[in-house]
């Protein structure tokens, strides 16, 4: 298939989908570019997504994105698709270039507060928007636990199929990974203790002092985890963003998604295209 990806950063959802031909590739964050471009070969288009005409961006088979989250999550500002906020407002950029494009796919992702942001309303417009453009819209909420890393961290992925459309979700998972070890987390200038057998949550700011932040416990010592520990449970190649380093390394991979719940979905695609 011919893909498009959108706010692409460290390229997640490449990663998960194998030998694909991406025609098209945007971010705008140049250490997610310079990682993209090391480990793919490919410089994502460095334009605002706004600025991006649709006649630029080549006809494909499938569009995927995770646009911008902080608008839905619960550490954000939770404005949602607000006009008034620019972040808020990137959906609708989505939905312009499918407008045009009329891919067969569109496959999205982004923070379970989605699902629940202004009493379910905002999750209600997308798919509004969606459906008058033709397309049947399906959804799963998915826990990287479940797809072999030990971290909690859900997600919600939207996958519109233009037409009648065919079933992809639920996709059922087969297995638990347990975190075997003992994780405390810095939240709101406190250090508790995470829940055995999972890791929490990993997030942008980890890696300047933010909320939310793992530690590991050994004895009576705690330490942060590294970048390299970060990667393994994103489900991410490990070295595959040791081009970049510091802070941002970490806020990159704070905010990538795990490439094999999008292995999962493009399976049971392929599995219906061979059909």
């Amino acid at each position: 298939m011919k893909v498009v990806e959108l706010f692409a950063g460290i390229g997640g959802f490449r990663l998960g989908m194998g030998n694909h031909n991406f025609v098209y590739v945007n971010d705008m964050n140049k250490d997610a570019r310079k990682v993209y471009e090391s480990k793919f070969g490919h410089i994502p288009d460095d334009r605002m997504i706004e600025d991006v005409p649709t006649e630029d961006i080549p006809d494909h088979d499938l569009l995927c994105g995770g646009f911008p989250c902080a608008t839905f999550s619960i550490a954000g500002s939770r404005k949602g698709l607000s006009k008034t906020h620019e972040k808020g407002m990137l959906f609708y950029e989505i939905i312009r270039i499918v407008s045009g494009k009329l891919p067969k796919y569109v496959l999205l992702e982004n923070v379970e507060g989605l699902l629940t942001h202004d009493s379910g309303r905002t999750f209600a417009v997308i798919l509004y928007e969606l459906g008058r453009l033709g397309y049947s819209v399906q959804w799963q909420k998915f826990d990287s636990v479940n797809f072999g890393t030990p971290q909690h961290r859900e997600r919600v992925f939207i996958l519109g199929i233009r037409g009648e459309g065919f079933q992809v979700f639920p996709i059922i998972p087969k297995s638990k990974t347990v975190f075997d070890g003992e994780v405390l987390q810095y939240r709101r200038g406190t250090v508790r203790t995470f829940k055995k057998g999972t890791f929490p949550c990993l997030t942008a700011s980890m890696g300047t002092g933010g909320n939310n932040v793992p530690l590991l416990k050994k004895g009576n010592n705690y330490r942060k985890i590294t970048h390299e520990e970060c990667e393994l449970l994103q489900g991410i190649p490990l070295g595959h963003t040791e081009c970049i380093g510091g802070a941002s390394r970490y806020e990159r991979l704070g905010r990538t998604l795990n490439p094999n719940i999008v292995k999962a979905i493009i399976e049971r695609i392929e599995k219906n295209e061979s059909l």
